[in-house]
């Protein structure tokens, strides 16, 4: 077996990551890449901070069975998960919301479970459970990538991955450590433990990472619990069409009031109500409190009402730290909003109005054969084109190619000179020079407005003016 367990030596942050019959910690890894996988090239294989029972069903889980039927929900824990699971298997079960009555815990099996609770409390063996399951089954896993089943590489069943905001995700997953895991140290120990990797399933930002760089597979589907709150239908809709599924708007909205959090929170198919209170009863403990649901807030950004400002420098530090030893892509580290450090309104796709203001470097026999392509939307397309010297393109490409944190690319440039063949569109097209721009701008406001079908005093023109111009040598400004 590839996977090795080795034990973590007991620090002060250590003992703080301890809960109730929980003392004793290893590190989970792949001691060696997956062979002929080239998936495997794109993990962080960073060690597993696990409970030592885990190291008794290891080997079970690295020979698990795979069925190309299955349905996995992989996740970080507290970034959504349950809320995840129910619109999956409501998907994936054509809306069954009778059948959906059953313990989301029966119908959509915890793979690894068994290794973090006290052994004072009897478990069903969840593994022989889903062995013997029948298919499609319904997995839920908080296991990094790199510790699957390495069969569901290769059998490739369908995966959903759902990512939250590290803040968030922490102050969730201490309210779920002190209620459910009766976890007796202080807020501040949790989070120095969280921040140093010593809790359940960290890394958090290498388990992210890991199924970013696999988003583009087709069997994987990511999607981010901000995405999911701030327009829940939408995302039902992109789920169902992963899985092959097609509902009407009413159905779809059926769905997300079923999901509303006032709702799920006390739905008891999905709250695990009768599980926090077997586990008091047989630990003779309570919880800290007696209001506490799995399904505990459900908000964005809610972090702000526990973390001092100092902690969330910290955590933002951390996080920026992270994206810099990983080497992320630029669209990773533009998405940091809506995943990890940032507001969560930075960057979001579903922000954008329905009139879509586009960017493109293509060259122009590649944009035309695009616009031809999609010729049915010609009649409304406006092309805008800013060209400058070669000299100073070149230049200052130059710099800009210097500065970029990604070295292992090449360099494409298309023919400086193939981008005039866009010129046969004048029709829909306006040219810009950046010289002239620079020379005078109101003119250039001007006659861009009128090719909008737009007119402005002179006053709104100038205004404009001393709004942009400040920006044209700005550091802030990506282009």
């Amino acid at each position: 077996m590839s996977i090795t367990c080795s034990k973590v030596p007991k620090t002060k942050i250590v003992e703080k990551a301890g809960y109730l019959g929980v003392n004793d910690f290893i590190y989970v890894q792949r001691s060696e890449k997956l062979k002929n996988l080239p998936l495997a090239e794109k993990w962080c294989m960073e060690p597993c901070f696990l409970p030592s029972f885990y190291e008794n069903m290891a080997e079970r889980i690295e020979n698990f069975e795979v069925r190309p039927d299955d349905v996995w929900v992989v996740t970080y824990p507290k970034c959504g998960t349950t809320w995840t699971q129910e619109m999956v298997w409501q998907i994936c079960n054509n809306l069954d919301y009778e059948g959906g009555k059953v313990a989301l815990e029966r119908r959509f099996p915890y793979l690894e479970v068994g290794c973090l609770l006290s052994r004072d409390i009897p478990m069903e063996d969840e593994i022989s459970f889903l062995e013997k399951m029948p298919s499609p089954r319904f997995i839920k896993t908080h296991l990094p990538a790199h510790l699957l089943p390495p069969q569901i590489w290769t059998v490739k069943p369908k995966i959903v991955y759902v990512a939250r905001n590290a803040k968030d995700t922490a102050i969730s997953w201490y309210h779920h450590y002190v209620n459910f895991q009766h976890y007796s140290h202080s807020f501040s120990d949790f989070m120095e433990a969280f921040l140093d990797d010593k809790i359940d399933f960290s890394p958090y930002h290498s388990h992210i990472i890991d199924f970013w760089n696999l988003r583009r597979e087709q069997n994987i589907l990511f999607l981010t619990f901000e995405d999911m709150k701030h327009n829940h239908p939408k995302v039902i809709e992109e789920t169902a069409r992963f899985f092959g599924k097609t509902y009407t708007k009413q159905e779809i909205d059926k769905l997300a009031d079923h999901l509303a959090f006032e709702k799920f929170s006390k739905n008891p198919a999905v709250n695990k109500e009768y599980i926090l209170k077997a586990v008091e009863d047989i630990c003779k403990v309570k919880m800290v409190d007696q209001n506490f649901r799995i399904t505990r807030k459900g908000a964005v950004g809610s972090h702000k009402e526990e973390m001092s400002q100092e902690l969330i420098d910290k955590f933002n530090k951390w996080t920026d730290s992270e994206m810099k030893r990983w080497n992320c892509d630029p669209e990773l580290r533009k998405n940091t909003g809506c995943l990890w450090s940032r507001d969560n309104s930075n960057g979001r796709r579903d922000l954008v109005p329905r009139k879509k203001f586009l960017y493109s470097n293509l060259s122009s026999h590649i944009f035309h054969f695009i616009c031809c392509y999609q010729k049915f939307q010609l009649l409304s397309l406006k092309l805008f084109m800013l060209l400058e010297i070669v000299k100073d393109t070149a230049i200052s490409y130059y710099y800009h190619y210097s500065s970029l944190t990604i070295k292992q690319i090449s360099l494409h440039i298309t023919p400086t000179l193939s981008i005039f063949g866009i010129y046969i569109m004048k029709k829909i097209s306006c040219f810009l020079l950046l010289r002239n721009m620079k020379h005078n701008y109101s003119k250039v406001i001007e006659e861009t407005a009128r090719f909008f079908g737009k007119t402005y005093t002179k006053q709104e023109i100038d205004k404009l003016g001393d709004h942009i111009c400040p920006l044209r040598n700005s550091q802030e400004i990506l282009l």
